[in-house]
């Protein structure tokens, strides 16, 4: 992966140009600033090899900013990013590779990261270096693209358990009573250890973007860059239970990577237990963003979070009341018995249930009151 810094003056720009790098697959976003004094100085410790500028910068500009770090990095890779082309002959002057106007064209851009590739800088990233998780449907890890061959099924295991406490230690003895439950811990303990020991090999091409540790008595994983659909969940989560104003695409997206079962297949009773926490954890964002707009008496923006509550949750009795009531107020008998019918098939085929009797005599009602 390529080590780059962002310095944008604003903070909307400067998340929209992160967010754009994160899809390139081999450029991490090392460090963001909107000050070009603390950029040059956290880039010390960064050693960035690209770096996104924008000239317009307050106190130290983007054009001093670039010369100050081409000082500490004669081979650093800059881009300029700024509303006003006149800056553009003095910016490749300072030999960047690349400048873009703003707003950026997202065409443009793709020009801008296929010449970075092209660059010596690109063509010398290892493809081992790609990290790619999917944790739901399933599991596949796949390091530049090949599939990972674990060896041992435990190994497996051990690195699912880790993953999902990455960044803490977790003691030897929990994951033995979590890994090898009913196990004698003393024909246990070896396994661990070798399961361990294959995982630091089959990660060994990774070098520092992969750690296992070991120390007092706990192991602790470590993933600096990844593509892993586990961890767009957890960030969904974290930033969704924060936020009075909800992002419904991301919300959705994890929702649907949900329904198709973490790890599913796998059997770990830990995995069953961290799907139905991170299940509940969509479900009190979703339901708390329907009770504000119910308490606003927003019945138009209520749909959405409760149609991604109850893909969720199928089964909720209130929920799905709720929503039958809100067609049949609107007087929408295709969107009435539209979502009847889904709840039947989807509690039949999925839960080998009907829909309670409430919500069966509800549908009746409207029905009738429809049509007759």
């Amino acid at each position: 992966m390529i080590r780059a810094i962002i310095v944008m003056e604003e903070e909307q720009i400067l998340s929209a140009i992160k967010e754009m790098l994160k899809q390139t697959g081999f450029i991490s976003v090392a460090g963001a600033f909107t000050d070009g004094a603390v950029a040059l100085e956290q880039a010390r410790e960064l050693l960035p090899q690209l770096a996104f500028i924008a000239i317009e910068l307050p106190g130290m500009d983007g054009l001093a900013l670039a010369e100050n770090l081409r000082q500490q990095f004669p081979d650093l890779l800059v881009v300029f990013i700024t509303a006003y082309s006149e800056y553009a002959v003095r910016a490749f002057d300072l030999n960047a590779v690349d400048y873009l106007l703003r707003p950026v064209n997202p065409r443009r851009f793709q020009v801008m990261i296929e010449r970075i590739a092209n660059t010596d800088l690109g063509q010398g990233i290892n493809a081992k270096e790609t990290l790619e998780i999917e944790c739901f449907g399933g599991l596949a890890v796949r390091i530049g693209g090949k599939p990972v061959k674990w060896g041992r099924a435990k190994a497996e295991e051990l690195f699912c358990y880790l993953l999902v406490n990455q960044g803490s230690g977790v003691h030897k003895e929990t994951i033995l009573e979590n890994l090898w439950p009913g196990y004698d811990p003393h024909r246990a303990l070896p396994i661990l250890h070798t399961s361990a020991s294959k995982l630091r090999n089959i990660f060994a091409p990774l070098e520092g973007n992969i750690r296992l540790e070991y120390a007092d008595s706990r192991y602790c994983l470590t993933i600096a860059e990844s593509k892993c659909d586990y961890f767009f969940v957890e960030d969904v989560l974290s930033k969704c239970a924060a936020a009075d104003v909800i992002n419904y695409g991301a919300v959705e997206k994890a929702c649907q990577l949900l329904c198709r079962g973490f790890l599913k297949d796998r059997g770990y009773l830990w995995a069953m237990e961290k799907e139905e926490e991170m299940r509940a954890g969509l479900c009190v964002i979703l339901q708390s963003h329907v009770e504000k707009c119910l308490a606003k008496r927003n019945m138009e923006g209520m749909v959405q979070p409760l149609k991604l509550f109850l893909n969720l949750v199928p089964y909720d009795e209130e929920g799905n009341n709720l929503l039958l009531e809100y067609y049949a107020r609107l007087n929408n008998g295709a969107g009435l018995i539209e979502h009847y019918r889904w709840l039947v098939k989807v509690l039949r085929e999925e839960y080998d249930m009907e829909p309670a009797i409430s919500t069966r005599k509800l549908y009746q009602e409207l029905y009738e009151e429809k049509y007759g």
